[in-house]
């Protein structure tokens, strides 16, 4: 009786389901194989197996995935996982010197990817705001560091800190005349310094 032996038909991966990582350099990417047919699976080119399809932890890249059935017949497919793009934290102060006379500074957003702000006036207050403006103490001058932390949708974040500097004014005055008779006051000829 004539038989025919055939070939089974080509193992082919069903669905391959990636997941990017959270933030960039976090390396918490996904690679899925879907396939009911699958008993082992591997990414590093069949050096190792594992029983799952699911492989966790993965940085950015393109992974070669190698499945094998039951029969030990293999199916190749390949998975990319990707990185979003990266919460960049920046901003400008307007301006970056004032005068303790006028000590109030507005500051304009140049961040990317940010949908979250939290800004630290030196200390000296805080706020949310995207473009916000604050009054420095207008007592004594000084240089001020002015910090912006953004995050992005995932919770990535970044921080970037600037320099205020406010400028003490000094009113000079130069008496003259003066009266030399040892009381300490007004008794040497030197200009006097007061802070505005």
């Amino acid at each position: 009786v004539p038989f025919v032996i055939g070939e089974p038909p080509l193992l082919v991966i069903d669905d391959v389901l990636m997941v990017d990582e959270t933030c960039p350099g976090s390396c918490d990417g996904s690679l899925t194989v879907v396939d009911p047919e699958g008993t082992s699976f591997s990414l590093d080119g069949g050096v190792t197996f594992q029983n799952d399809g699911q492989f966790t932890d993965l940085c950015p890249g393109t992974y070669p995935v190698l499945m094998l059935n039951a029969a030990g017949c293999e199916a190749e497919a390949s998975g990319t996982v990707g990185s979003p793009p990266p919460v960049l934290a920046a901003f400008t102060a307007n301006p970056d010197t004032v005068l303790v006379s006028d000590p109030l500074v507005a500051f304009h957003d140049l961040s990317a990817n940010a949908v979250l702000y939290s800004w630290d006036f030196a200390g000296l207050g805080s706020s949310t705001l995207a473009e916000p403006s604050f009054v420095f103490p207008d007592v004594l001058g000084g240089t001020y560091t002015v910090c912006l932390t953004v995050s992005d949708l995932n919770g990535c974040t970044d921080i970037v800190c600037n320099p205020v500097v406010v400028l003490d004014l000094l009113d000079v005055h130069v008496p003259n005349a003066f009266t030399p008779d040892g009381d300490g006051t007004n008794d040497l000829f030197v200009p006097v310094f007061n802070t505005l």
